[in-house]
């Protein structure tokens, strides 16, 4: 029997590397928490990282699989990289190189990853195409939305084509709770 985690959070390598080294990461920079965690600041909203193992590379990744008996990680972001709190400039870019990065561990590992791709929600047709740009890839079988973007619903007009066209290409979606209530710890 083949054992899928399909809930994997990825903190790409790439934006810990920038952040780490005090550079900006479309739009976001880095604190660290009270427990040395590493906290996200997106025009001057803080959300925390809660798990650390988001921040290891492919090959521990693999190794921690193995020790768990899980054969296949289903890559998603991690959440609070979303993007949905950025310009959209910045979203556009922001989800196709990390869908591209998604794309690398599975291309690199093959058998061991599938990747979820991630749109910039904020603009319906950017989103449509990113998805279809992303599911192109073949190392991306779906996508991750937010459970409300912006505190819109995904029954709200403006939000429903993306899910249509997820549809249209077959592409899986997992749905993340996001902005819930009880918010992110900070510490």
């Amino acid at each position: 029997m083949t054992t899928i985690d399909v809930h994997a959070h990825l903190f790409p390598p790439s934006a810990m590397e920038r952040l780490r080294a005090g550079r900006r990461w479309y739009g976001s920079t880095l604190e660290q928490g009270t427990r040395g965690n590493p906290i996200l600041v997106t025009n001057g909203r803080k959300r925390a990282l809660g798990a650390d193992s988001h921040l290891i590379d492919a090959a521990g990744r693999v190794s921690r699989m193995d020790e768990l008996r899980v054969d296949v990680q289903v890559l998603s972001l991690v959440p609070l990289l979303f993007g949905y709190d950025l310009g959209l400039d910045d979203a556009v870019a922001m989800t196709s190189d990390t869908n591209d990065e998604i794309a690398t561990y599975v291309r690199d590992y093959p058998g061991r990853f599938l990747g979820l791709a991630n749109v910039p929600v904020n603009d319906t047709d950017r989103a449509i195409a990113e998805l279809e740009r992303a599911i192109g890839l073949d190392e991306l079988v779906g996508l991750t939305l937010g459970s409300n973007v912006n505190g819109r619903s995904w029954d709200d007009p403006r939000l429903f084509p993306i899910l249509e066209a997820a549809e249209r290409l077959d592409a899986y979606v997992f749905f993340h709770p996001i902005d819930v209530r009880a918010g992110n710890v900070l510490t």
